[in-house]
């Protein structure tokens, strides 16, 4: 994707400027800020995101276990030693043949 639009390195090098720091982000804090509100308040609608998102996540990886798509397929880690907890809505996937970039970049255009 870089080679076939040069001007996204770039704009990714400006984007990844504004968050890379060895200081406090703004950014981040300010979105740990909005999530915490999200969960909180009574009128969000952040616990049904969440649940949402791992639904999703879950189904992604039931499928990725059942058909593998272009060598992905889930990485388990819920049952490996020193594993206390997993976030749910975290996706690993690992990539068999080939390379990671090659799937999603050229399959899947990510």
């Amino acid at each position: 994707a870089l080679t076939r639009t040069p001007q996204l390195g770039s704009a990714l090098s400006e984007a990844l400027g504004l968050v890379q720091s060895s200081s406090p982000s703004y950014l981040l804090l300010a979105s740990l800020d909005a999530a915490r509100w999200q969960m909180a308040a009574p009128e969000a609608r952040g616990r049904r995101w969440l649940a949402h998102a791992s639904r999703l996540a879950s189904s992604v990886r039931n499928e990725l276990r059942t058909r593998p798509v272009g060598g992905m397929y889930p990485l388990e880690l819920v049952k490996r030693e020193g594993v206390a907890a997993v976030d749910p809505v975290r996706l690993t996937v690992m990539v068999r043949g080939g390379s990671a970039k090659e799937t999603l970049l050229d399959g899947f255009e990510v």
